[in-house]
């Protein structure tokens, strides 16, 4: 085998799995729409999208990891411009029908 030859690939294609299963699980608990109208620490969206407590921030900072959320300080999660225009149901262009059909198949 040579020396240069790694996994890596394999490993980075396989795992992209759990980006997307996050990004498709905040978007059917409708996380996004709950941020839409102000930035909400874990607490608040833990009750406003029925999140389990133990899991609610793992949720929220994979998001934030992912690109997906802003957090400001500790404990307060925002959307991004692009999930507040795509991923907030009512938007001229939501895209979070497209997830819930593709997450549907995984």
């Amino acid at each position: 085998m040579p020396d240069d030859l790694t996994a890596q690939n394999i490993v980075q294609l396989a795992s992209g799995y759990w980006a997307a299963k996050t990004l498709m699980s905040a978007n059917e608990l409708r996380v996004f729409t709950a941020l839409s109208t102000r930035p909400k620490t874990s607490e608040q969206l833990t009750k406003d999208v029925n999140l389990h407590p133990r899991g609610a921030k793992a949720l929220l900072d994979a998001l934030v990891g992912l690109g997906m959320l802003e957090r400001e300080g500790d404990d307060l999660y925002g959307n991004t411009p692009e999930t507040d225009a795509f991923l907030v149901e009512g938007r001229e262009i939501y895209v979070g029908g497209l997830l819930d059909l593709m997450g549907g198949q995984m």
